[in-house]
């Protein structure tokens, strides 16, 4: 069953609080295994994208949920551009580059992540592989 939440809270930040909530009651209704899909950037055309605060709150969520043995989670993150570089010269942090310490936080959980991307949003072929009729 698809649940979703309010990505956003009233600041444009993630909105932390409904996320949990929202996996609080699919976790009240008896599912056990709940799939967590992050698209990112989001809502597109504006391209909506976690900056690394968020993704610490994303990945402080995943903490406060306090996982029981029989519970399962399946993060699946499809990170478009995950080689963009900003402005300023900085590679733009993603949830791969923050994996390293999502998995040290869920450590001993029944936690997986999924990793997606696109050929066509990688390097130096942005939007090469497009089908045109």
């Amino acid at each position: 069953m698809l649940k979703k939440y309010d990505l956003l809270d009233s600041d444009g930040n993630f909105n932390k609080k409904s996320f949990i909530a929202t996996i609080n009651k699919a976790r009240k209704e008896g599912h056990k295994t709940i799939n967590v899909l992050l698209v990112n950037p989001n809502a597109n055309p504006q391209g909506i994208s976690f900056n690394e605060k968020e993704l610490n709150n994303l990945r402080d969520a995943f903490v406060e949920l306090k996982l029981q043995d029989d519970e399962n989670i399946n993060f699946i993150n499809d990170t478009a551009y995950r080689e963009l570089t900003l402005a300023n010269g900085e590679v733009e942090k993603d949830i791969v580059t923050e994996l390293p310490s999502l998995m040290k936080v869920m450590e001993g959980k029944n936690f997986n992540v999924i990793i997606a991307n696109s050929a066509s949003k990688m390097g130096p072929f942005f939007g090469l592989f497009k089908i045109r009729f």
